[in-house]
């Protein structure tokens, strides 16, 4: 669960601090990135991972030189989206439990059982999950294991790419809503959510070399091995989920992005978004190049790496 919210979600990672461990890396990272252009419009991909460590910065160049060349950045979510306080009572609201009923009727014997060892280990008050929409615990649960493992969402590669713009002065805009985003776990059934919460404690157990894996392929952009490592497995065990959160948004998000490069006149705009949104059968990158290329003129490359 751990992996398809650093690759695939945004709002997790806001739901408490997260202090980094540097490890001294001596290679920057080598993000996933790749250039579309129709006519005289050009967008490039870029693919995130929503908590880093300190010591992945500064990035490879030709990340740098998209964002310098970019009129415009897309992300997932705006900054106003994320500081809406209708949009974060909307969060909040939809991560509690109704009056009367506890987290511990929600979820099956089994996953209220990790949970209290979960706690138990950290000495944090079970009471404290009590109140807590099941998908809500699971984001908890998530967001202590990263800072447990050194991750810091505030210098994730979203937050870093969205500092730098703005202090560029450059427009940032979002291609979806917090609202919509809470929407996608808020409106899943007791079944999915309970799995979504058992997934998250699994991953407290078992998930370290899962993560470190991940995090080695997004440093050095190795997109087959993202796609097998993470797509694959959500797809087969999680056929729902992979739906909802990866093969849906990115259909939703294709348009917004067409209509960009269709526009009249010159023009670039640096995308980010979760490094799984673009690799893999249903990513955006397989998307664009159905929807853009033509023989002997491919509209979507990937470029070296620098």
């Amino acid at each position: 669960m751990l992996r398809k919210i650093l690759l695939l979600g945004l709002l997790v990672l806001g739901l408490a601090p997260l202090h980094a461990q540097t490890q001294n890396h001596a290679v920057p990272p080598e993000p996933l990135l790749w250039q579309v252009t129709q006519g005289q419009r050009t967008l490039y991909l870029l693919g995130s991972m929503h908590a880093l460590k300190a010591d992945d910065y500064p990035l490879a160049s030709s990340v740098y030189a998209a964002l310098n060349a970019a009129q415009q950045v897309y992300l997932e979510l705006s900054s106003e989206s994320m500081t809406d306080p209708e949009q974060i009572t909307y969060m909040l609201q939809a991560g509690t439990q109704p009056v009367g009923r506890t987290l511990q009727q929600t979820v099956q014997p089994s996953t209220w059982q990790a949970l209290q060892a979960f706690s138990s280990q950290r000495k944090l008050p079970i009471s404290s999950f009590q109140g807590l929409q099941p998908w809500m615990a699971a984001m908890t649960v998530t967001t202590t294991q990263l800072k447990e493992q050194g991750f810091d969402a505030s210098i994730g590669l979203d937050e870093h790419i969205r500092q730098r713009a703005m202090a560029a002065g450059k427009q940032v805009l979002g291609l979806e809503t917090l609202r919509e985003q809470i929407a996608l776990f808020a409106n899943w059934d007791a079944t999915l959510q309970d799995q979504f919460l058992a997934e998250a404690l699994d991953d407290t157990a078992h998930g370290g070399n899962a993560l470190d894996r991940l995090y080695t392929h997004w440093r050095s952009g190795n997109a087959d091995a993202l796609a097998q490592d993470f797509l694959d497995d959500m797809r087969d065990t999680s056929p729902q989920m992979y739906a909802q959160l990866l093969v849906q948004r990115n259909r939703t998000w294709m348009p917004v992005l067409l209509a960009y490069l269709r526009q009249p006149g010159a023009g670039q705009a640096l995308v980010v978004v979760g490094a799984g949104h673009l690799v893999g059968p249903d990513g955006l990158v397989q998307l664009m190049q159905a929807a853009l290329d033509k023989p002997q003129q491919p509209a979507v490359k990937r470029l070296a790496k620098k």
